[in-house]
């Protein structure tokens, strides 16, 4: 068993041994680190500070207006009571969307300590282990680019790129995949790249 998959947390570890085939050899398999995985999210976190900021003045204003605490109508009609509980009704979807902005940040982590990259002799894929169970696999034909960030201990990012496509608008946008934070980002990008000569040769 290669010593790559034996660093696995055994859930992820599973995982993997149930996705490649009997005479698929792993190459290099890494898992991307939570602290990296969680950066790119900061900014929506952020955003997502400002966005409950507002939910939550609009979210009391409502609830007293439907309590009666301010805006009462002086005739003694309900309606300031109604209008209240309209605005808080119409608030919480937009409290549930504040909630998982702030929660962006550990939910990428999560995910990461889930997930592995995996290079095997006849593919790459990315793996989620449950409840997100989710396995991307590419061949190594459709790998245009490779773009190596080296980080401490070894660590690093692999920006893999397979073309473009055109967006919604009409403009071509580059497609790739971000591998954040993988140990051995040397080794992997070896693997990645002697799998995309091979296929490339086979070709």
């Amino acid at each position: 068993m290669s010593a790559d998959l034996l660093s696995l947390p055994p859930a992820v570890q599973a995982a993997v041994c149930n996705e490649v085939q009997p005479r698929e050899r792993i190459v290099y398999a890494g898992q991307p680190s939570p602290r990296s995985a969680l950066l790119p999210t900061l900014p929506i976190f952020i955003f997502g500070i400002a966005w409950m900021t507002f939910v939550i003045v609009w979210e009391g204003s409502a609830i007293g207006l439907s309590l009666g605490l301010w805006g009462r109508d002086q005739a003694g009609g309900d309606m300031p009571t109604l209008f209240g509980l309209g605005f808080t009704l119409f608030g919480l979807p937009f409290v549930l969307i504040g909630l998982g902005m702030l929660a962006a940040p550990l939910v990428a982590a999560v995910k990461a300590a889930r997930s592995v990259h995996v290079v095997t002799d006849q593919r790459m894929f990315t793996l989620r282990a449950r409840p997100w169970r989710t396995v991307v696999s590419h061949f190594g034909q459709e790998i245009t680019a490779i773009e190596r960030t080296d980080g401490d201990g070894g660590r690093g990012h692999l920006k893999l790129s397979r073309g473009s496509a055109r967006d919604s608008d009409g403009d071509l946008q580059e497609v790739y995949d971000w591998w954040r934070g993988i140990p051995e980002v040397r080794r992997a990008e070896t693997a990645v790249r002697d799998l995309v000569k091979a296929r490339s040769t086979a070709g």
